[in-house]
C-alpha cells in the first residue's frame, strides 16, 4: 500500500471535516481537538517522537495537548515550562 499517499488523503479528509464542521465555538473547538489528536497519533507512528512533540507545540491551544506538554515538561523536570503552560492555560481558560 501507498501509506504517505493514505496519508495524506486522510489528513485532507481531517482537514476539510473540520471546515466543515458547524454549531457553535466550543463544538467546533471540541471537534477540532479531536481531530488533531487522530493527527497526532498519526505523526506520532509514522514520524518520530521529535515530529510529535513539535506538533503537541503547534497545539497548546487544545487543552489536552497543552496537558501532554506539561506531562512531558514534568518528565524532564522543567518546571518553569510547567508553570508557564499551566499559567497560560488558565489564561486561555479565560478568554
Amino acid at each position: 500500500a501507498d501509506t504517505p499517499n493514505l496519508r495524506n488523503k486522510l489528513e485532507n479528509l481531517l482537514l476539510s471535516m473540520v471546515e466543515s464542521e458547524k454549531g457553535d465555538a466550543w463544538s467546533v473547538n471540541y471537534f477540532a481537538e479531536r481531530v488533531n489528536l487522530i493527527k497526532y497519533q498519526m505523526v506520532e507512528e509514522y514520524d518520530g517522537q521529535k515530529k510529535a512533540l513539535q506538533f503537541i507545540e503547534q497545539n497548546l491551544q487544545y487543552s489536552t495537548f497543552r496537558k501532554m506538554a506539561i506531562e512531558n515538561a514534568m518528565k524532564k523536570k522543567d518546571y518553569d515550562l510547567v508553570i508557564k503552560l499551566t499559567l497560560e492555560g488558565i489564561k486561555a481558560g479565560q478568554d
